[in-house]
């Protein structure tokens, strides 16, 4: 049975919602591994592969119904509205004064038409065929490093000072990560969970009863990740 206009719409936007949600999650993790948030990275990434999980299953409906016409819209996608959004967004960073911004994207805008040129090439080939650290930790590194100073271990103050520095960057970052997951959160539980059910009710009206079993069940999921990533932010 092929998908009607609407759930078809409705799969392709929650396809890239849960793509970008799952490459959001992941960096995210990256960050927090880095900064020594083990823990908690650990707890994203896990909730990565869930969002990892549902844009894969979204994708196998689309592709069942739509097949390798996919590939030739995604192609037609990437050289007509990708490349122009990136040389657009590329003007106004640098009408803005941001020119480090405008080269990076001028410079994926070239490889963003060399990506639609390979997958045209490809479609051609198929037959036209995705906490911040406590103020008192580091306090207590500076706290110490000042009686290792009073009792003459210059070399433990010194790296302790170092280690204090450190930790002021881990605190900047763990902080710019928990904003993000706030935000990330909020939009979980209000919009993504709310668009799941929306798409899941015009494919059941439809009669796609399959998709709104899967996404009915996807959101429930969702909910699930908005708590853990709320919680990520809370124990930051």
């Amino acid at each position: 049975m092929t998908l009607g206009k609407e759930t078809e719409m409705g799969l392709k936007e929650l396809f890239k919602a849960n793509a970008e949600d799952y490459m959001l999650l992941s960096f995210l993790a990256d960050k927090l591994e880095a900064a020594g948030k083990k823990e908690e990275a650990k707890i994203l990434r896990e909730k990565a592969r869930v969002e990892f999980g549902h844009a894969r299953g979204i994708f196998e409906k689309l592709y069942l119904h739509a097949g390798n016409s996919m590939l030739n819209e995604f192609t037609r996608e990437e050289a007509d509205e990708h490349v122009s959004e990136y040389n657009n967004v590329a003007m106004k960073a640098k009408a803005e004064g941001h020119m480090d911004v405008e080269a990076m994207l001028c410079a994926y805008a070239e490889q963003e038409k060399d990506i639609a040129e390979a997958t045209k090439r490809v479609s051609a080939m198929l037959n036209e065929f995705t906490r911040e650290e406590a103020d008192e930790h580091v306090s207590e590194y500076n706290n110490v490093a000042m009686k290792a100073k009073a009792e003459g271990h210059m070399d433990v103050e010194a790296m302790l000072c170092a280690y204090a520095e450190q930790e002021k960057d881990i605190a900047e970052a763990t902080k710019r990560v928990s904003a993000m997951l706030n935000e990330f959160t909020r939009e979980e539980a209000d919009e993504h969970v709310s668009e799941y059910n929306n798409v899941a009710m015009k494919a059941k009206a439809e009669g796609h009863m399959d998709v709104e079993a899967m996404l009915c069940a996807y959101a429930e999921q969702e909910k699930d990740i908005a708590e853990a990533t709320k919680r990520v932010a809370k124990a930051l």
